[in-house]
């Protein structure tokens, strides 16, 4: 059984088109805006934390061996 490939190749769903495109730029815009924002806020969520568990980790008294 022999199936037609001549029009698959044109009809692809990984093929690039209008919608697609646009979709992809109107996403990278999106990224570009919010991804700042969201590093920074990751930033100092990490800051934060470290700070705590340094201090934390300060008050902890380690057995001798």
């Amino acid at each position: 059984m022999r199936r037609d490939c001549s029009r698959a190749i044109l009809t692809r769903p990984s093929a690039l088109t209008p919608m697609r495109a646009i979709g992809l730029a109107a996403m990278i815009v999106v990224l570009g805006v919010f991804m700042p924002k969201v590093l920074a806020a990751i930033q100092i969520f990490l800051l934060q934390f470290f700070q705590t568990a340094t201090v934390l980790m300060q008050n902890v008294q380690h057995p001798s061996f």
